[in-house]
């Protein structure tokens, strides 16, 4: 089927874009990674308050990055889940567990490579349930929205 050989190639681009992406971060020296994110959590703030305290953006800019960690691997669980599965392979939760865990891991032994860089445990942490929990909600949709179009087949 064309339509299914399509719906592969989408979500395959999807998944190593994304993984492109994460790389992409991860492969940024600590003082650029620092100084963005900080400039990103003053823009925030400045919205909320005019003029925010240096412990305010610090204190932001730390839940903003402990954030970003968790979203970008929940968003590549959401995207590894459906690729595996639409390939057909058994068990596509598990390999997308994997996926996702294993990932995180290579990501975090890259950045020892990286100027000012260095793996840190809780972030790998944050990384794998940012991705289970990615691949969890996946795997809760396929089930939900699989039942409803299974019984509007039927009625």
């Amino acid at each position: 089927m064309k339509s299914i050989r399509i719906v592969r190639i989408i979500l395959w681009v999807a998944l190593i874009a994304w993984m492109l992406f994460i790389f992409h971060l991860s492969d940024q020296p600590a003082t650029l990674s620092a100084e963005t994110s900080r400039t990103i959590s003053q823009q925030i703030l400045e919205v909320v308050q005019e003029d925010p305290t240096p412990q305010m953006i610090y204190s932001f800019d730390r839940f903003l990055r402990n954030s970003a960690h968790f979203g970008v691997f929940f968003v590549l669980g959401l995207l590894a889940y459906p690729t595996f599965f639409v390939q057909g392979w058994k068990y596509p939760a598990m390999i997308a567990l994997f996926f996702t865990v294993s990932y995180a891991f290579s990501d975090e032994f890259h950045q020892i490579f990286v100027d000012g860089r260095a793996f840190q445990f809780r972030d790998l942490m944050l990384d794998s349930i940012g991705g289970f929990l990615g691949t969890l909600t996946a795997i809760l949709f396929h089930y939900v929205f699989r039942k409803q179009f299974l019984k509007q087949n039927r009625e």
